[in-house]
């Protein structure tokens, strides 16, 4: 019996709603219908002299509404039929039951006899079957049409219309559109009363209706579309036939935030959330392809050794899940694995699903990125093509991820709620619960994070360490404000009725309107349209151009699984790339030519990568151990070999090609504790149980330490001499103040977005500064009230720098934003082009610069504007190893195996030759005559020791600091420096001056500078920190006063004398006014060069200059000078009415003959080291000289006569002279400071005494004693 199952009630179906909304329907579809002959000859009507690029533009865009028309039509048609038919069923099955019940009736009142004889006779038998199965139909949203490419720009060329056609077109358009506004709304009511009262079969069609919906939107696309342009030719003409740029359409569509595309996206939404690789997003963030609101968070994270445990959270507004955070958040405790029979879906921490289909028995590749899903276990694996391994639970929950040995990260579950992560290397997060919402975080550092819910159960506060975040929500409960711990909104939504984002206002008070358009199409502006952005989309959601608000587009063009293939700049430069069936970049081809190929094995790491620079290959090499990503062995294209040692992902020791070898240790959790070089001196950190470093320690022993406060932030840092820093910071963690070791404090005010708002140092003087409503510094005000203001354009690029005088410095950009023009407040010009082969010419005047480089971006040439050009050649590494100057001469670069500089060749062949230790530091120099200088280095790595060719050692002392207190060098005695707590110089000594102390105020301002004698030096500063005054130990005072833009305007000496001097806005000095009433002034040309002096009102020297910048011409009533450069910029000639005094030089570069007005010469030789050997002048003989294996002279003879020196300690120890075959020797004594103390001639003694300042106050000798007696400002 069955089959008479469901008999006893009537089908409830209601045939008058059923009808109904079949007879609106069709009457809908006759309506569109019955439009189709009229659109067509709007659209021809307007076509009638409609030319150019925007005329194909419409004429597609015709076809595509009149093809979405009758797609709809079709649509809405079998929505009649659909209807007609569940109805048909309806009654089928009522009739069926009706039956049913009779024949059921009958059975029930037939008496006991009836029903034995039914035994046999089979009884009679059901009039009916079984139940109908109830029918569900579903009908897809109309697809609208795509145009065919076109060919043109809407940036170049032109087009014609009438204007008056146009408007036509779109007052015609605009009745039909409103004929049809109602249906949608009839139809939904008709289909929302059939639903309601059908119980029978189900008819799906809501998508239909909103297809209607969006056919009626791109109509009104095209009306606003017709009548922006229609404006455009009224602007650029008047009534009839018009002519203008499809530029200016194109700008006036912008402006009008109107695009004519009707498609629309296909991509399955949950792939959008989360933050897709190849999605464009603007703001904080938004998806630009889905209007979805992002909210990225990391609420614990770990550095170093335990990176990668880290706990996420994203929030999607168009999320309409529930999870462990409440409504529309994504986290770890949601990720996991859904299978069905289709195929799989892994859901990430942040709410983006990645799909992957069903192929045979397994699945296949994702469709969108590059993953893959395979059994493993009792559960599943997915792994990417980086080393990337997720692991899932038979019930489909991540178990574990990592990328390679040391980064594994392990996750707890019981049954589907997550209780923890646990890093492989000890540290963990526990989670904590509260019904069916995570109520904590707990680091196993101690470390907390509370999370606060409304009554509805929505994320409203997170809290750490007293420092809370909140979320304010909407009615229609989406996240409409984001507000940090220190009160800053960082983000305030408003969102359609589909959750999209339609404004966003900043932390900086910007409002953003996000407009989407038809064709994927996302328009992100201010209010009124200005600073406008366009972001276009593919039917994936992947972003494939972005016009910025100049109208400049960058394009991307994606393969099949998503990955970019050719990125086409804003100057349509292209970047192209391949990927194997791994989805790994196999090649890159840059828009200079230069190509890059890259060769992967079988666990997806790079072995070998080829850089092609215009046919010049460079080939790297990597090998691995085991399972590790990360390379043992490294052989760069010059063969150098480095070798790393790797535990798990962590560096362990590396080896460069030369041998040298840094090792690093770790602690427990994989955090560096040490680095060691290759003698054995170790750095070492100290860290707490977060991981944060507590205390530095150099390998000789020096100990830095800081604290932290409650919330992680650097609270103070003690130096090793003692000096204590103190940091504060706001609970958002923006810097507040800084203490130094006096408790001098300078302190930062922040505005309502949390920038640095005003500034106040320990002296009260305050900073203030202004942002615009980007970000963008837009104003300064420095103590004094004087203020500079900053100007950028719409991507953010400076501008203008207005100076307190009002001077302007005006900045221009290429497409690409590189500078092309620079024009000072005097409208001075220096301009810069960049061509497609990489060459940037730099125009000042009519002088012309010139930079090339090869395809990877190298500088090769630098072209003078006399055309000489200094050229640059690189091995395949890329570093120099050669050069040749203006001249053709070539200095050759040796490098060793490692890259170290091991010879420098000059063009005269002779080589200065460098060795290195075995730490890599700088070991030995020798010359090219073969004298070495060696270093030594202290445990810290500072230079200890310097020892000449003779073996005279330089000697150098630190402080715990590393800072240089002591310097012993032969010659010049010792000097020596201390500072204070600060780090400030407060003393220093050497054989000059003797010792001086010095004194600071609170701003770190040099206020008494006291010499030897204890004469101080007093200075004072203006708001700005320039010395206003200056008073010398006498009391004799200089006073200065200052112009805004930092230049001396007057300075008054100790007699009363004031010299003033007054300059052009762009800051160069124009006149100057002597004590005496005298006055220069000075002119400059276009370039900013001088080109005229004047005294009192006369012009006494004219300048000129030759375009190429080789000779310099003064001309004065005396006559003229000239100054002549060769092309390698070294001064040749010297002319003076015709008259030349004549330079010339070897190929090193230096002078080795003058040449006087006379014709007379002199002639110097040198050795290969460039030290003059001998000087030959006509008519006064020759000198020949010697000098010893540190540069030191030791012999100098002429005719007739020789000088000979010996040194000691650096300094001259004594002197010989040898004239007329009589030799007579002097000996030279000096002191600790390197003073001269004595000095015996021939026998006869004279001894020298100096006072603390290093001034002669006594000399004594042959009974003759002679006395100095100096000022405070050490005059006699």
């Amino acid at each position: 019996m069955s089959i008479m199952q469901g008999i006893e009630s009537d089908v409830r179906f209601n045939h008058v709603a059923a009808s109904t909304l079949a007879r609106r329907c069709r009457n809908a579809a006759n309506a569109i219908e019955g439009q189709a002959t009229s659109r067509s000859g709007w659209v021809a009507h307007a076509l009638a002299d409609f030319l150019g690029y925007y005329s194909e533009l419409f004429r597609g865009n015709g076809r595509v509404q009149a093809s979405d028309a009758r797609l709809l039509v079709a649509r809405l048609r079998e929505v009649a039929e659909g209807a007609d038919q569940l109805a048909r069923e309806a009654r089928s099955e009522q009739d069926r039951r009706e039956t049913a019940r009779a024949w059921k009736q009958r059975q029930d009142e037939r008496g006991f006899w009836d029903h034995v004889a039914d035994w046999f006779t089979g009884g009679e038998d059901p009039p009916v079957g079984p139940a109908a199965q109830p029918v569900s139909l579903s009908f897809a949203q109309p697809e609208q049409g795509v145009r065919d490419p076109l060919q043109g720009s809407g940036s170049t060329g032109t087009s014609s219309a009438r204007p008056d056609h146009l408007r036509t077109f779109a007052s015609n358009s605009r009745g039909a559109n409103d004929d049809l506004a109602s249906w949608p709304g009839n139809l939904r009511s008709a289909y929302d009363d059939f639903t309601a009262g059908c119980g029978f079969g189900s008819l799906e069609a809501s998508t239909v209706w909103t297809g209607f919906d969006r056919y009626l939107s791109a109509n009104g696309e095209d009306v606003r579309w017709a009548d922006t342009v229609a404006a455009a030719f009224e602007a650029a003409g008047s009534d009839g036939l018009v002519t203008t740029s499809n530029a200016a359409i194109t700008a006036s569509l912008a402006a009008a935030g109107v695009n004519a595309e009707r498609t629309q996206l296909t991509i399955d939404p949950p792939q959008a959330y989360g933050a897709p690789p190849t999605t464009g997003y603007a703001n904080d963030p938004v998806n630009t392809a889905t209007g979805n609101f992002l909210e990225p968070e990391c609420d614990l994270g770990f550095a170093g050794g335990n990176a990668t445990l880290r706990f996420d959270r994203m929030y999607n507004s168009l999320h309409p899940g529930v999870g462990a955070f409440g409504p529309g958040w994504s986290s770890v405790a949601e990720a996991g694995l859904a299978l069905d029979a289709e195929g799989a879906r892994w859901r990430h921490a942040d709410g983006r699903e990645v799909h992957f289909p069903r192929q045979g028995s397994g699945w296949g590749r994702a469709t969108s990125e590059a993953y893959w899903l395979d059994a493993a276990g009792d559960g599943h694996a997915v792994t990417d093509n980086a080393g990337g391994r997720w692991e899932f639970l038979a019930g489909g929950q991540l178990a574990c991820f990592e990328r390679g040995p040391g980064t594994r990260v392990e996750l707890a579950w019981d049954g589907l709620r997550l209780l923890g992560l646990a890093h492989e290397r000890g540290r963990s997060i526990a989670v904590e619960w509260a019904d069916d919402r995570i109520a904590a975080l707990v680091s196993s550092d101690g470390r907390r994070v509370d999370y606060g819910y409304d009554e509805a159960g929505r994320l409203v506060a997170v809290s750490t360490d007293g420092a809370t975040r909140r979320y304010g929500w909407n009615a229609a409960g989406l996240i409409e404000s984001v507000t940090d711990a220190d009160g800053v909104a960082e983000a305030v939504n408003t969102y359609d009725e589909q959750g999209r984002v339609v404004t966003q206002v900043s932390r900086h008070g910007r409002t953003t309107r996000f407009s989407y358009l038809p064709g994927r199409v996302t328009v992100v502006a201010d209010t009124d349209g200005s600073r406008s952005n366009t972001w276009l989309h593919d039917d994936k959601g992947r972003l494939v151009g972005v016009v910025d608000a100049h109208d400049q587009r960058q394009s991307m063009a994606y393969d099949a699984h998503g990955q970019l293939v050719m990125a086409t700049g804003r100057d349509g430069s292209v970047t192209l790339a391949e990927f194997d069936a791994r989805g790994r970049r196999t090649t890159q081809v840059l828009p200079s030519g230069a190509r890059v190929d890259t060769v992967y094995d079988e666990a997806d790491r790079p072995v070998e990568v080829v850089v092609d620079n215009d046919g010049d290959l460079a080939t790297t090499t990597y090998a691995y151990e085991g399972t590790d990503r990360n390379p043992s062995r490294m052989v760069d294209a010059e063969g150098g070999v480095t070798t790393l040692a790797w535990d798990g992902n962590l560096l362990t020791a590396i080896t460069d090609p030369a041998g040298v070898t840094v090792t690093h240790t770790y602690d427990a959790h994989g955090d560096l504790v040490a680095t060691t070089d290759a003698d054995g001196n170790a750095a070492r950190l100290e860290r707490d149980d977060a991981g944060r470093v507590t205390a530095a320690i150099t390998p000789s022993g020096h100990r830095t330490t800081f604290s932290y406060d409650a919330r992680g932030a650097l609270a103070s840092k003690t130096t090793p001499d003692g000096a204590v820093w103190a940091y504060e910071f706001t609970a958002g963690g923006r810097a507040t103040a800084t203490t130094d070791p006096y408790g001098h404090r300078t302190t930062i005010e922040r505005d309502e977005a949390g920038e640095a708002h005003r500034t106040t140092d320990p002296l009260g003087r305050t900073v203030t500064r202004e942002f615009d409503a980007l970000g963008n510094l837009a104003r300064v005000e420095l103590p004094d009230g004087s203020a500079w203001e900053y100007a950028h354009d719409t991507l953010s690029r400076l501008v203008a720098v207005t100076s307190p005088e009002g001077g302007t410095w005006r900045q221009e950009y290429d497409v690409n934003g590189g500078p092309t023009r620079t024009t000072d407040p005097t409208d001075h010009v220096v301009e810069s082009t960049r061509s497609p082969g990489g060459a940037v010419s730099t125009t000042v005047g009519d002088s012309t610069a010139v930079v090339r480089t090869d395809t990877l971006g190298r500088i090769v040439s630098v072209q003078a504007p006399d055309g000489g050009s200094r050229l640059t050649r690189h091995d395949r590494c890329g570093r120099p190893v050669e050069y040749v100057d203006a001249l053709g001469h070539v200095t050759s670069l040796e490098r060793d195996i490692a890259g170290r500089l091991v010879g420098l060749r000059r063009p005269d062949g002779s080589t200065t030759r460098y060795a290195w230790n075995r730490c890599g530091r700088l070991q030995s120099v020798t010359d090219p005559l073969g004298a070495t200088t060696t270093f030594t280095y202290t445990a810290d790595g500072h230079l200890a020791t310097e020892t000449d060719a003779t073996g005279a050692v330089t000697r150098y002392d630190y402080d715990a600091l590393g800072r240089t207190v002591a310097r012993t060098a032969p010659g010049l005695g010792r000097s020596t420096w201390t500072f204070d707590l600060a780090g400030r110089v407060v003393g220093l000594r050497d054989r000059m001056w003797g010792a001086r102390t010095f004194r600071y105020d609170a701003a770190g301002q040099l206020v008494e500078a006291v010499n030897a004698f204890g004469g101080v030096t007093r200075y004072r500063y203006d708001d700005l920190g320039r010395a206003i005054e200056v008073q010398d130990p006498m009391g004799g005072t200089v006073r200065r006063s200052w112009m805004p833009l930092g230049q001396i305007a007057s300075e008054t000496d100790p007699l009363g004398r004031t010299t003033r001097a007054g300059y052009d806005a762009a800051g160069r000095q124009v006149w100057q006014e002597q004590p005496d009433g005298q006055r220069l002034t000075w002119a400059y040309d276009a370039t900013g060069a001088m080109t005229d002096l004047a005294v009192d009102g006369e012009t006494v020297t004219r300048f000129t200059r030759a375009a190429d910048g080789r000779r310099l011409t003064a001309a004065t009533a005396d006559g003229e000078v000239s100054l002549v450069w060769d092309a390698a910029g070294r001064l040749v000639e010297r002319a003076r009415d015709g008259r030349s005094l004549r330079w010339s030089w070897d190929d090193n570069g230096r002078c080795v003959g003058v040449t006087t007005p006379a014709g007379t010469s002199t002639r110097y030789e040198r050795d290969a080291a460039g030290r003059v050997t001998a000087i030959d002048a006509d008519g006064i003989g020759r000198v020949e000289f010697v000098h010893d294996a540190a540069g030191r002279l030791v012999r100098a003879s002429s005719a007739g006569t020789t000088q000979e020196w010996e040194h000691r300690d650096g300094s001259v120890a004594r002197h010989h002279l040898t004239e007329a075959g009589v030799r007579s020797t002097t000996e030279l004594m000096w002191d600790a400071d390197g003073r001269l103390s004595g000095v015996v001639r021939d026998g006869r003694a004279e001894h020298f005494d100096h006072d603390a300042a290093g001034q002669l106050v006594a000399r004594t000798g042959a009974g003759v004693e002679e006395r100095w007696a100096y000022d405070a400002l050490g005059r006699v």
